[in-house]
């Protein structure tokens, strides 16, 4: 009797949770419906390959790889902005990722990508500090980013992190 009575409350629950999720207009009832219908959508390739090896390092070279990623070639000083190459950005779950899925994948692949001199981080949003992909670079990547940022940076292993703030400059030096 208890069981019957347990497995019909189960039930009661998720009907209800289903119908809520179906028709709330509720923030995170819109998100959950949005993450399950990226479930089904495919990632488009990207429209144009990039091919860094070929450009001069006597100009200045740059290559929008996807949403705030872009590739700097400035004279032979190769800088990446903000670089996120997974399929998706949020907040990692063990089993995968919970956050918006891109719809046009990478231009180019982490493994494609020139040796990078310096990483540019324009501030702590998931998408623009996207930890697994900050954790493929080497821990001596010099990394510039947004004042008060960089223990956000702990965990992706990089060692050479400069905080700016607004109107700060940092000149090159010669190590």
């Amino acid at each position: 009797m208890f069981l019957r009575y347990s497995l019909g409350a189960i039930g009661a629950t998720v009907a209800g949770g289903s119908s809520w999720l179906a028709l709330s207009k509720r923030r995170g009832a819109r998100w959950f419906r949005q993450m399950l219908a990226d479930t089904q959508r495919q990632v488009a390739a990207a429209p144009v390959r990039p091919a860094p090896a070929q450009w001069s390092d006597q100009d200045i070279t740059l290559s929008w790889l996807g949403h705030a990623t872009v590739l700097i070639n400035f004279y032979g000083i190769r800088i990446l902005t903000d670089p996120a190459f997974g399929n998706r950005v949020g907040i990692s779950l063990g089993l995968g990722v919970a956050g918006p899925k891109r719809f046009i994948a990478p231009a180019l692949r982490l493994a494609e990508l020139p040796p990078i001199d310096v990483l540019l981080l324009s501030h702590a949003h998931m998408d623009h500090m996207d930890l697994p992909s900050l954790r493929r670079f080497p821990p001596g990547t010099a990394t510039i980013t947004a004042a008060k940022t960089s223990d956000l940076l702990a965990s992706a292993g990089l060692k050479r992190v400069t905080e700016l703030r607004w109107k700060d400059r940092r000149h090159r030096s010669n190590e």
